[in-house]
């Protein structure tokens, strides 16, 4: 990443792909916002399932079938 970062503010970070009176589809900010929400979405989704949110809110909605899954003599 360091690399990447480094090469973009180089000299080789304004070479232009395609023709010379071509401008970019998308803005700057727009290419810097889709590595944040990726980043934001893989903390989400870490702390999500670490916690182990899943279950907790299955069982708001199926707390019977918990209750007989995780019983003591469930697994006779």
């Amino acid at each position: 990443m360091l690399f990447l970062i480094s090469l973009a503010f180089s000299h080789y970070g304004n070479i232009r792909l395609g023709a010379d009176d071509s401008r970019p589809d998308y803005s700057n900010l727009t290419w810097w916002y889709g590595p944040f929400l990726l980043c934001r979405g893989l903390l989400w989704l870490t702390f999500f399932y670490h916690h182990n949110l899943p279950m907790r809110i299955s069982n708001l909605f199926y707390p019977i079938l918990w209750e007989r899954a995780f019983s003591p003599g469930a697994g006779q």
